[in-house]
């Protein structure tokens, strides 16, 4: 996160955002982002120079789980989300 946090303000970059799945497994790793000077604007998504503005969740597709003689089942075909962000 620190080499990320530092590529968002090397002289000419105006900001940006950083944004996945950041897994925080110790106690440490949950104050990543303050510890960086990153600002959280949704959960995974640190920002640095930026100011986020409007933010849509996109959900996955569902996929059919046939079940013999019954109605499918329709379920997520992931477990992960897309995520589109309007910044200034």
């Amino acid at each position: 996160m620190e080499i990320l946090a530092n590529l968002l303000r090397e002289p000419g970059c105006g900001g940006g955002l950083i944004a996945g799945d950041f897994n925080a497994i110790s106690l440490e790793d949950h104050a990543l982002l303050d510890k960086n000077g990153l600002v959280d604007a949704l959960d995974k998504v640190a920002m640095s120079g930026v100011d986020a503005k409007d933010m849509e969740i996109l959900h996955p597709g569902l996929i059919e789980v046939p079940k013999p003689g019954e109605y499918s089942n329709y379920i997520p075909c992931s477990d992960h989300f897309g995520l589109r962000l309007s910044f200034t």
